[in-house]
């Protein structure tokens, strides 16, 4: 899109009014963004995604484990690279103000949806068009907003929409969760889906009770549970947990430590091939597992 003098005009007061709230307590996270869409208009927002982003923006949504994903992700890419970013922020403002605050290579957004009106997700999705969109896990944790509780359907197509319009790129699931591999079984046409997910039997939860097929609404069989709805699961309709292409095939937790090994194939973007690994890693001991993220 041509950088018009209104696009400039908003870009300007955006930049110069996240300058001047930037070292309040508040950071200033969601006005300045406001600031340049209010003038600007949601549908321009793709002239800033050009202007500001070299090579592509990561978006990173879910019910749990989204703000860890994104700081993990977040300090493994600016190692290489010069990063924007938005973290524990769930709003397109928020995205915005991180446009605005500086130029970078890659943008990584934090970006949680709790219903299609507030997250506007399609919006998002077109006007970012990011070139990977990461999924932890969907559960009905946040299907409440402002006081008015959603349907756990409509929760899940909001979270749906960040990626359905993608026709290239890459989408990560959890292959644990049914909810976030059906997102990922419908875009295997048009992008690179990657499953991750555990290949462990030390890690394990009781049944939670029913959990309906996202395919055909009846309920899954289980044959192991790690937690919540997440574990290994088919219905007889086809539908069931894929082969994950990262997986954790070994953790042992001590007083003092978590000793992890992740095996399996990442995808490299520049050649579109799989590379193996298999990496042994040790990590301080928590008094919890977050387990959507590793």
């Amino acid at each position: 899109m041509a950088k018009t003098l209104k696009y400039k005009i908003a870009k300007s007061i955006g930049k110069l009014t996240y300058k001047g709230l930037k070292y309040l307590p508040t950071g200033g996270k969601a006005y300045p963004g406001y600031m340049y869409l209010k003038i600007n208009g949601v549908d321009n927002l793709n002239t800033l995604v050009n202007d500001q982003i070299k090579i592509g923006s990561i978006l990173i949504t879910g019910t749990n484990g989204k703000t860890t994903t994104t700081t993990m992700i977040i300090d493994l890419f600016s190692r290489d690279f010069n990063v924007t970013k938005s973290v524990d922020n769930n709003t397109i403002y928020a995205l915005t103000t991180a446009l605005l605050s500086k130029s970078a290579d890659i943008g990584i957004f934090e970006y949680g949806i709790r219903d299609i009106k507030h997250g506007q997700p399609h919006i998002v999705q077109k006007q970012v068009q990011p070139m990977c969109v990461v999924y932890t896990n969907i559960s009905r944790e946040h299907t409440q907003v402002l006081g008015v509780k959603n349907s756990f359907k409509d929760y899940i197509k909001a979270k749906t929409l960040l990626s359905k319009d993608m026709q290239d790129g890459i989408v990560i699931v959890n292959a644990d969760d049914p909810n976030t591999t059906y997102i990922g079984n419908n875009k295997e046409d048009n992008c690179t889906v990657i499953y991750y997910g555990f290949d462990v039997d030390n890690i394990s939860d009781k049944s939670i009770g029913e959990v309906l097929c996202p395919n055909c609404d009846k309920p899954l069989t289980y044959t192991h549970n790690f937690m919540n709805q997440r574990g290994i699961y088919e219905c007889d309709c086809g539908f069931k947990r894929p082969e994950p292409d990262i997986k954790v095939t070994h953790i042992d937790i001590t007083d003092t430590q978590m000793n992890i090994t992740i095996e399996g194939n990442v995808y490299n973007v520049n050649t579109q091939s799989k590379i193996p690994i298999n990496v042994d890693l040790t990590l301080p001991h928590l008094e919890y597992i977050t387990y959507t993220t590793f």
